[in-house]
């Protein structure tokens, strides 16, 4: 169950979180950041993994459970 992301700074960029043990299949989330502090909220379910992939240098801390 994925509940956050937060960026904690670093390059902006665009984020893609996927339902895989691998950057690629099922999308779950795809966004663009900015290297300011911000959170975002997501609650939902993942099943097979969680890979998150960022196009640039950002810093992020996930929250799931």
């Amino acid at each position: 169950f994925l509940h956050t992301i937060v960026v904690n700074g670093g390059t902006a960029g665009t984020i893609i979180v996927y339902d895989n043990t691998a950057g690629s299949g099922s999308i779950i989330a795809s966004f663009d950041s900015t290297n300011a502090l911000a959170t975002y909220a997501f609650d939902v379910a993942f099943t097979n993994g969680l890979t998150i992939v960022t196009s640039a240098a950002t810093k992020v801390t996930v929250s799931w459970r």
